[in-house]
């Protein structure tokens, strides 16, 4: 922040974000996917008159950060656009961490793929079943940015969601229904839901989809 001040930045934040994310998929009492990724990075923005500039960088170095920092404020100058000032606001310093009863990095990725594995075998309710298909993707990001007004706000960002998704055919014909659960925050959703119902209740509608009744052409 106060490199960018010095090479006269009239307004500037500094955001950090890492991102942890984790991906599983069984497919027919299979594994098929397993995969953590964990990104992280700076992204830099500065205003000079109406222009902004832009910089980003993925190393935590303080010379490469702090090059970033100049190389925002270089494309601000770049810019002619004629803006009014941003008003003066108040700093606000706070941190937001969501108190979750269950975080998803409390649960082991073995826990995880027991319970996607118990899905993805309670869609194996007949033979009318031909493809099951179960997922589960989790996110969880954390953020601290600052700005020039003094502010410093750290913040956390939780999400996930599963789903079974069931394939079924019988005399040449094939349908397919997906259930989800999901959403931001806690795994208690997922620790309390009965995994063997929702597999094979999505199992159960896709085979009901079977007998359905096909609308006239051009509907």
């Amino acid at each position: 922040i106060k490199v960018m001040e010095d090479n006269h930045a009239e307004f500037c934040d500094i955001r950090y974000q890492s991102n942890h994310r984790l991906t599983i998929r069984v497919v027919d009492r299979n594994v098929r996917e397993l995969k953590e990724q964990n990104l992280s990075g700076i992204g830099i923005r500065a205003r000079v008159g109406g222009a902004w500039g832009y910089s980003s960088t993925t190393s935590s170095d303080k010379k490469e950060v702090l090059a970033a920092a100049r190389a925002a404020v270089k494309g601000a100058r770049t810019g002619d656009a004629k803006g009014t000032p941003i008003p003066e606001r108040k700093a606000i310093k706070k941190k937001v961490i969501p108190k979750l009863n269950i975080h998803p990095k409390n649960v082991s990725v073995e826990e995880k793929l027991r319970i996607l594995r118990d899905l993805d075998e309670a869609q194996h309710i007949s033979d009318k079943i031909v493809n099951s298909n179960s997922i589960y993707r989790e996110e969880v990001k954390a953020n601290h940015l600052l700005n020039s007004f003094g502010s410093d706000l750290e913040w956390e960002e939780v999400r996930y969601h599963m789903a079974a998704a069931s394939v079924a055919a019988e005399n040449g014909k094939m349908e397919q229904y997906i259930k989800i659960l999901g959403g931001s925050g806690s795994l208690r959703k997922v620790k309390e839901t009965d995994i063997h119902e929702m597999g094979e209740a999505c199992a159960k509608e896709a085979i009901k989809t079977l007998s359905a009744v096909r609308p006239p052409s051009g509907f």
